[in-house]
């Protein structure tokens, strides 16, 4: 009996000791952090030209469209798969730093900045169908204000379809945290900042999803810390219950 208790007791601290580990090494795991939840409220303004007349906000609900943003964050529930793996592409792009740029220019005056910079919020900003939430692809000449929150953006990056483009004089409001971009297309937008910088919100809570002012709020994608404490608490529990057995076993 006290050999299988041994036995038990033993499993149970090579359970624990595994799962210690991995969950170190999840938490150290290398993100893009998305500091503000999804939600079209972050849209302050914005003008965009179509079959050559310019309507604001209220003139694309009109249309039935809507103009989103979904950071890197919330790209599981995005409410196309087109977002989602436009956001995955625009990720990996940035977490290998392999940022290619269409224009020769906007590639030398990135790599002179970018030592001293770190990617702080990746979004994707696009206009879809209200009802169907599928893309909409025939919006030009667009500007839109979009609330940046607790960071100085010292660098807004595009993903267009054929290569990254930085974003020419963006107007920055101070008062707000906004900044008001002017592309052709939309896409991903990746804003950088200062590596100095803390670009958390510790204080904020996750409440909901897409759509919403929910979301990580301060965090990073999941960094799998629940998923260490699912099989660290477990095994714990069944180390003390092995080391109860087993001063039962001696009184027996």
């Amino acid at each position: 009996m006290k050999r299988k208790l041994a036995c038990l007791l033993t499993s149970c601290i090579v359970a624990v000791a595994a799962a210690m580990p991995a969950f170190a090494a999840e938490e150290d795991a290398d993100f893009v952090p998305s500091v503000t939840p999804e939600s079209s409220d972050r849209i302050i303004n914005a003008a965009v030209t179509i079959d050559g007349k310019d309507y604001d906000l209220d003139g694309l609900e009109e249309l039935g469209l809507e103009m989103i943003v979904t950071p890197l964050s919330e790209k599981d529930s995005a409410v196309n798969d087109t977002i989602k793996s436009m956001l995955e592409e625009a990720e990996k792009d940035v977490n290998a730093d392999k940022i290619v740029f269409v224009n020769a220019a906007d590639q030398d005056a990135f790599d002179a900045l970018h030592p001293e910079v770190q990617c702080a919020e990746l979004v994707d900003v696009c206009i879809v169908y209200a009802d169907t939430k599928e893309p909409y692809q025939d919006a030009e000449n667009i500007t839109f204000t979009l609330k940046t929150e607790n960071y100085d953006a010292k660098a807004i990056l595009h993903d267009s379809f054929v290569g990254w483009e930085l974003v020419k004089d963006p107007t920055k409001n101070e008062a707000d945290g906004a900044v008001t971009i002017n592309v052709s297309t939309l896409s991903p937008f990746a804003f950088y900042t200062d590596k100095a910088a803390d670009t958390s919100k510790p204080d904020s809570q996750p409440e909901g999803g897409n759509g919403g002012n929910g979301g990580n709020g301060g965090t990073s994608p999941s960094t799998g810390t629940t998923n260490g404490l699912l099989y660290a608490i477990p095994a714990a529990v069944a180390v003390v219950g092995g080391i109860v057995l087993v001063k039962r076993a001696k009184k027996n």
